[in-house]
């Protein structure tokens, strides 16, 4: 079974948005690449999606 958490910033800088979409791309990346038992925590920074880096290789 594959485990994930997600968390973000603290109010009122907290940036759900980008959170959730980072975490629907993670868990995509998850079932179709990961280990059975894998298990991640990504902490999402508070900004807008664009100034993330691509990091999907």
């Amino acid at each position: 079974m594959r485990g994930l958490a997600v968390s973000c910033g603290f109010p009122p800088e907290h940036r759900f948005d980008t959170a959730s979409k980072v975490a629907v791309a993670v868990t995509r990346w998850m079932v179709a690449h990961s280990a059975p038992r894998t298990v991640l925590n990504v902490n999402v920074p508070d900004v807008d999606l664009g100034a993330l880096a691509d990091c999907s290789g």
